[in-house]
């Protein structure tokens, strides 16, 4: 098998890790890790059981075992110590769900559910390049009683109940909650209440009649064999409905036949490792490598991608410059909701962020959504910046923009396609409309659904606020005696290039580079001229200009 980024599974009723597909081989170890719940030694074959268990016997035999790892006698609490490595009380499981201490209820560590007070090794790994997944009972959060769901706490794709138990073969609950309005009905009428089933935190229906173990079994295998595809065929279907009425596609479409310089991603894990940082309450997201003496180049990320987006250009530059990418809060892989989604409110973040790393002299890279907030920052904060590298983004009015875009500024009912067809379907639409000659990796594809899955909704904010937010910039463009170098794909999309020649006729320090046979996402379709502008700017060009 090709491998490229090694995958972790989580199984909760039996917990797994394990390694995955790619263009490189990755020579890490591949990682199974299996709990079982009320479970001993004393059961298993390899230990002296009178119990067949054959293959955990060949795992234990081909595997590490360890012979004194101690559990809380309670699953949940077992799980959440050995995901965090943390006593239950410092990270809300000192009690779980259904067995509250009621005097301790609201008492910081008794929350019974996976606090964000720590981080899980899922999350480590994950950073560290590794597919992560879970298949089984998660039930640390993400029910009535609160927390969250695996999805947001380091798996890439997961399946199974968020609660304590179910029937091994069909939906019926372990644990009738009778609290639970809609639990209690079913009972009054004469029914056994269902337990619900998530599949990346999307509620499922479970097929009857499949014993658990295969379930579990049958879904980890078939991560397995496509772990870090998360697109899926509704995601696809949803895409195309939307690419349909938008008339560019076939501009694009045309454009990709055309091209004698079609480009794939690196092979190998990613270059980044990112990192987090907890900035005005909101843990953020960031990567930083390259020359700590060297001139300082800050990345901000794009919509609907992430800071990993960088990832082909950060080795081209790493040994010149001192490298930052920021997910700005509630884009990415970064905290933050509906109170973001203005370039003031970005802006703001922007500047804690810069403060807080100590950062200075800064070249700041804003293409998309990051391009306002660049803009806005150096325009309305006490700013560090030493030139702007900006682009196939918002600034002026009136903006040139694509029927997508314009879909999503000005039409409520379009918004609102937008949120029902989900993460998948507006990352698939977004490959397939804003590349000409890149064609991202699944990892690449699987970070961007992971940031934006179930925040589609505060997304659409952003654009409803677009004309409000462009009030903000525009009118002080041409008083900004800072160096721009603007930068476009001529086949941008999203942002027509009419956008690009107004921008520069405002500025008074700008150059404009256009990469032809491009795409929205010039930093990956022309990833080679995008570095070589880059790197001239910062080290001679912004000087000039």
């Amino acid at each position: 098998m090709h491998k490229r980024l090694r995958p972790v599974f989580l199984l909760a009723l039996a917990l797994l890790a394990s390694s995955a597909a790619g263009q490189e081989v990755d020579e890490r170890p591949n990682i199974l890790l299996i709990v079982g719940d009320d479970i001993a030694f004393g059961d298993l074959g390899f230990a002296g059981a009178v119990t067949h268990t054959p293959n955990i016997d060949a795992l234990a035999e081909a595997g590490a075992l360890f012979t004194r790892f101690h559990a809380s006698p309670v699953c949940s609490i077992t799980r959440a110590m050995l995901l965090t490595g943390n006593d239950p009380v410092e990270i809300g499981l000192a009690a779980f769900d259904y067995a509250l201490y009621p005097p301790a209820e609201g008492t910081p560590g008794y929350e019974a559910y996976l606090t964000r007070t720590t981080v899980t090794i899922a999350e480590l790994l994950q950073e560290a390049g590794y597919f992560t997944a879970m298949v089984g009972k998660w039930h640390l959060g993400g029910t009535r009683h609160g927390g969250e769901g695996p999805q947001a706490w380091g798996f890439d794709r997961s399946y199974g109940i968020y609660a304590g138990g179910a029937n091994h073969w069909n939906g019926g609950v372990f644990h009738v909650d009778t609290g639970d309005p809609e639990a209690m009905a079913e009972v009054k009428a004469g029914r056994i209440p269902q337990e619900q089933y998530f599949e990346n935190g999307d509620r499922v229906d479970r097929p009857v009649g499949v014993f658990s173990d295969t379930l579990w079994t049958n879904k980890l295998i078939g991560y397995l064999e496509d772990p870090m595809n998360p697109i899926t065929a509704f995601d696809r279907m949803n895409a195309n409905v939307l690419l349909a009425v938008t008339p560019e596609y076939a501009k694009v479409k045309a454009a990709q036949k055309r091209s004698g310089e079609r480009i794939s991603a690196r092979p190998g894990t990613f270059a980044m490792e990112p990192e987090h940082i907890t900035i005005e309450g909101k843990r953020l997201r960031f990567a930083r490598g390259g020359k700590q003496d060297a001139p300082t180049i800050l990345m901000l990320c794009p919509l609907p991608q992430s800071i990993i987006c960088y990832d082909q250009i950060w080795p081209m530059l790493a040994d010149r410059f001192h490298l930052v990418a920021l997910d700005l809060p509630g884009f990415g892989r970064s905290e933050g909701g509906t109170e973001v989604m203005t370039f003031d409110a970005q802006s703001r973040f922007v500047d804690a962020f810069v403060r807080e790393l100590d950062l200075s002299d800064i070249h700041i890279i804003g293409p998309d959504v990051g391009m306002p907030v660049a803009l806005h920052y150096v325009i309305h904060r006490d700013h560090r910046a030493r030139s702007l590298i900006v682009g196939d983004g918002p600034c002026v009015v009136p903006t040139a923009n694509g029927s997508i875009i314009d879909k999503a500024v000005g039409s409520s009912f379009w918004r609102t396609v937008f949120k029902v067809a989900g993460a998948g379907a507006f990352v698939e639409g977004a490959v397939r409309l804003a590349y000409v000659n890149y064609t991202p990796s699944n990892a690449e594809v699987a970070d961007y659904v992971a940031s934006y899955r179930r925040r589609i909704g505060p997304i659409t904010e952003w654009f409803k606020r677009y004309p409000q937010n462009l009030a903000t910039i525009d009118p002080f463009l041409a008083d900004l005696d800072l160096p721009v170098q603007l930068f476009w794909g001529d086949l941008d999309q999203f942002l027509l290039i009419d956008t690009a020649h107004r921008a520069h006729e405002r500025f008074k320090r700008s150059e404009l580079t256009i990469f032809e046979n491009c795409g929205h996402f010039s930093y990956q379709d022309k990833r080679d001229d995008f570095a070589a502008m880059v790197a001239d700017w910062v080290e001679t060009g912004y000087i000039e200009a």
